[in-house]
């Protein structure tokens, strides 16, 4: 295959990538350009095919909460998501990056799996989780406890159930 045919091909597949617009005020949009080169950019939201919206707020303790609004446009109608990012109040300006991006290649990847750049994408595990015995000393038993009090008192009468 010669170079002009692989340029081609790679024209092709990239027609074929979704449309995004990130509405986003503090994202570092070359990064996240770097981080996902597998769909397309766009800077109109009426071409895009998926809006993302990203909203923050403060939490109790101390580090912020970003929501982000994944809103299905033109085919994707209707394929709607929100995903939540929280970080802790010592986070680095770095990890807080990366994780915002790393939310929103996860919110992507219901998209991106109807087009032929999904075989461009790798799902993997880091593998830091290890799996546990669990011993229950209870042996999966469920305990269920219920009550229903009632009580009625008048001048004349006191009753209690």
């Amino acid at each position: 295959m010669s170079a002009q045919e692989v340029v081609t091909e790679q024209d092709n597949l990239r027609q074929n990538a979704v449309k995004i617009f990130i509405d986003c005020q503090f994202c570092d949009m070359n990064y996240i350009r770097q981080q996902i080169p597998y769909v397309n950019y766009v800077r109109d939201v009426k071409e895009a095919e998926v809006y993302i919206l990203e909203t923050q707020q403060s939490t109790g303790s101390g580090g912020s909460e970003y929501t982000f609004t994944f809103l299905g446009q033109g085919k994707y109608e209707g394929k709607n998501d929100t995903l939540v990012y929280a970080t802790r109040p010592d986070d680095t300006e770095d990890h807080i990056r990366e994780g915002r991006t790393q939310i929103i290649k996860m919110g992507l990847m219901r998209y991106v799996a109807t087009t032929p750049l999904y075989e461009e994408v790798m799902i993997g595990h880091r593998g830091e989780t290890a799996d546990e015995e669990v011993v229950d000393r209870w042996n999966y038993w469920v305990f269920e406890l219920e009550t229903s009090p009632w009580l009625e008192l008048e001048e004349t009468l006191k009753e209690i159930s």
